[in-house]
Parts: C-alpha cells; structure tokens; sequence
C-alpha cells in the first residue's frame, strides 16, 4: 500500500493520492466491520504526503485581462459559467447541476440539496445582484431542467447537463495570458476580495458554506490589503509622531 501511495503521487499528485489512501482506508475500516474480519487495514499507518495550503487567486492587476478573455470567449454557455463561478463562489460540480428549481429569484437565493453538497448539509447561496441577471437572462434561452444543459449530439452527457467547461477555461487563460490558475481559485478569489474589502470572516463562513472558521481563516492569509492599509496608517502615525513640532515641550509659544 505504501508503494501505491508513492505511485500515485508520481503519477497524480500528492493531494490526489492522500485522497485516495484515505478513501480505501475508510472502505477496508467499514468492511472489516460490518463483515466483522480479523485482519488489519493495509491503508493504516502510512505517512501522508505534507500539502501545502495553494494560495492562488485573481489578483487586481489580472482582472483586466482576465474579464476581456472573458468577453471574447465564444461559447456562451463557457463565459456564463465562469462568471457564475467567480460571481458566487460556488464549487464546480454544484454548477454543473444547477436546476432551475433550486433557484428563487424572489428571494435571490440558490438552495444547494444536501444530497449535493460536500458537507452533507443543504447549502444555501445567497445571489448578488449580477448573478442574478445573469440567471435571468439565460432563463429567457435555456431549455430543460439544468440551468448548464448538455450540448446536444452523440457525445452529449447522459446526465443532462454540461460535463465539464475545462476546454473553454483553457481558451479563456490562455487569451488573458495568465498561468497556474485553476476554476476553483476563482472560488477563493471571491473570498480574497471579500477580505479586501473588510468583510468578516463570518461573513465568508456562511457564503462559502464552510462548515468550520478554520477553513475560512487559510483564505484570509491570502489578503494582504487589509494588512497594507493598517501597515501604512501605523507607519504613517509613526513618522507624523516623530517629526520635532510633535515632540512634548517642543510646542510653539
């Protein structure tokens, strides 16, 4: 198992193969129990590869860029679900299964089925004001329960709905020229500039749907705004502190 572990990491990355032990350590756990074995779990035991928190997000510089590759990304149904991405925070696969029945564009809410969600508890996404037209509006041309439908033609999902926009992220990257980013930063790119802009982390908590602060907290080590802002009021107050019309029996008569 131990060498299983080190080829999947060679071959898939570390988190993917941390994933993937600790999937088989919990099945081989709930066989030997409910079949009630006498042998030892494999999977036990093995070190974990170390993961390093990714940090990577849209940063301000990049924003141009990235929304005018946005805007000449042909395939509407692409450009539509990268925005929703960035505009909500929402995870991929429940965009991919976004129904129009989970929306409620009265109370500009989307109501994530616990059954769909990674926490096993219904999510609800509360809708800003863009994406909100922007459900609107694809409201007037989609047909058919998904808010993402299944292209049409042989190699249409069976599911319904849109499999996977990669092909069309790859295109929006490559026109804004930047590299290493992936459709899930844009999830901790909306977090980062709530941050930004001084919104509490309990605030994000309940927009990302994190069950706990701590998970929320390694978005804020990203922030670096907030930290600037204070630094250069400090720094500020240092300096306007040390100059001599400031200093106590040097006041002018």
């Amino acid at each position: 198992m131990t060498a299983l572990h080190k080829l999947l990491g060679q071959r898939h990355g570390r988190p993917s193969a941390n994933r993937i032990l600790a999937f088989l350590r919990a099945a081989i756990n709930r066989a030997i129990r409910e079949h009630e074995l006498d042998l030892p779990n494999p999977a036990r035991g093995i070190t974990l590869y170390r993961e390093e928190a990714r940090t990577r997000r849209l940063f301000t510089e990049e924003l141009p860029a990235f929304f005018q590759a946005l805007r000449e990304e042909p395939n509407r149904d692409v450009r539509d679900f990268i925005l929703l991405a960035l505009l909500t925070g929402a995870r991929k696969q429940n965009l991919l299964t976004l129904r129009w029945e989970q929306i409620s564009f009265g109370r500009a809410l989307w109501t994530v089925p616990a059954a769909e969600s990674k926490n096993g508890h219904e999510l609800t996404v509360v809708l800003a004001r863009r994406a909100l037209e922007l459900l609107q509006e694809r409201q007037q041309f989609v047909t058919g329960p998904y808010v993402f439908p299944g292209r049409p033609g042989a190699r249409a999902p069976k599911s319904g709905h849109m499999s996977n926009p990669n092909v069309g992220w790859g295109r929006v990257l490559a026109r804004a020229g930047l590299t290493s980013l992936r459709m899930h930063d844009l999830r901790r790119s909306l977090a980062s500039f709530q941050i930004d802009t001084g919104t509490p982390l309990e605030v994000i908590q309940k927009t990302l749907g994190h069950e706990s602060k701590a998970t929320t907290e390694i978005y804020a080590r990203l922030a670096t705004g907030p930290v600037r802002e204070s630094l250069e009021r400090a720094t500020d107050e240092i300096l306007r502190q040390s100059e001599p019309s400031q200093q106590p029996g040097n006041q002018a008569s």
